[in-house]
C-alpha cells in the first residue's frame, strides 16, 4: 500500500511541474502577442527620437521568447521523467 502512495505522489508532482511549464509557456505567449500591440508605437517613438517604446519591444521579445522556450523545454521533460 506504501508503494503506491509513492508513485501517486511522483505522478503529482510530475503534473505539477508539466503544468507550471504550461504556464510559464502560455505567459511568454501573451508577452509575444502584447508586442504585437505595441509595435502601434514603434513608429512614433523613432520618429520622436525616443527609443523608449523600441527597447521595450525588445526586450519583451526576449523574455515573451525565452519564457516560451524554457515552458515547453521544462513541460517536456518534466513528462518524459514520468515515463
Amino acid at each position: 500500500m506504501e508503494n503506491v502512495e509513492i508513485v501517486r505522489y511522483r505522478e503529482e508532482i510530475q503534473m505539477g511541474r508539466a503544468r507550471w511549464g504550461s504556464v510559464v509557456s502560455v505567459a511568454g505567449r501573451v508577452l509575444l502577442w502584447m508586442d504585437l500591440l505595441l509595435l502601434s508605437f514603434f513608429y512614433s517613438s523613432i520618429r520622436d527620437g525616443s527609443y523608449f517604446w523600441v527597447w521595450w519591444i525588445i526586450a519583451e521579445a526576449i523574455l515573451g521568447a525565452a519564457m516560451t522556450i524554457a515552458g515547453n523545454w521544462y513541460r517536456a521533460r518534466a513528462v518524459k521523467s514520468g515515463q
